[in-house]
């Protein structure tokens, strides 16, 4: 019995593939020409379509600062915050100016953009311009949570933290950012196990990046668990065919 169990384990774990024992497992590596080494990335995010801008303009009035578009002192109350979407054309419909173009601006280029427009008709305005929709996607092994970015540049550090930091089952050395279009991704590999590596803890994570921390796996107890099932059959079949035989043998 115990030769027929040991052969069992040792056929399951010689044959069985990845996809049979981890099903779940996401985001192999196939192709090495899509890998990048982790170095640190500062490119600006542009504004693009289907974002979702929210936008605050303010104006002097005499020693008192307006919300223009609520028409209300920001003493007195709380500046009101309005969202608009950017179509598929890269415009967006803007209070007062009406269909304006936004895409591929950062907040920063956009608010000045903004704010020589609005000077035509107030005096000395002020736009606070954020792109709502900035996120990156974290997946743990089979868990996956949608982490929202700063408004100011956001390293990968920050975005581990936000998302739980790394449990016991993650490993630190191998994290994939998924980066680009999927139909032809920018794969970066970070190695967050060491000193030298934890220089990549200061990339700047983008909108819209997947971060992807692999899993420890556990083969022996994956491969118990797979072969429980057999033995817990052969174990039910042994004991009635012993059984039977004993009856037989009186």
């Amino acid at each position: 019995m115990t030769r027929i169990i040991l052969y069992l384990a040792l056929v399951l774990m010689t044959t069985s593939s990845c996809r049979t024992l981890y099903p779940n497992r996401m985001f192999k590596q196939g192709d090495s020409d899509l890998l990048i080494r982790g170095k640190k990335m500062i490119d600006e995010y542009l504004i693009q379509t289907g974002d979702e801008l929210s936008l605050q303009i303010f104006a002097r009035d005499g020693f008192k600062l307006i919300d223009v578009l609520s028409g209300s002192e920001l003493a007195q109350q709380k500046a009101i915050t309005y969202k608009y979407l950017v179509n598929k054309e890269g415009y967006a419909d803007l209070p007062i100016l009406g269909s304006y173009y936004v895409a591929g601006y950062t907040e920063e280029t956009l608010e000045e953009k903004l704010e020589v427009e609005y000077a035509a008709l107030f005096n000395e305005p002020y736009a606070i311009l954020t792109v709502e929709n900035r996120r990156a996607i974290v997946f743990k092994g089979s868990s996956a949570q949608v982490v929202a970015l700063n408004r100011s540049a956001t390293n990968l550090l920050e975005v581990i933290a936000k998302s739980g930091g790394l449990d016991e089952n993650s490993k630190a050395f191998k994290i994939k950012i998924i980066r680009g279009e999927f139909s032809e991704p920018e794969i970066i590999l970070v190695d967050l196990s060491t000193v030298e590596g934890l220089k990549n803890a200061d990339m700047i994570v983008q909108a819209n990046d997947v971060i992807y921390i692999e899993e420890k796996r556990k083969i022996f107890s994956d491969v118990l668990g797979e072969l429980t099932p057999i033995l817990t059959l052969i174990t039910a079949i042994t004991s009635a065919y012993l059984l039977f035989k004993s009856i037989n043998a009186k």
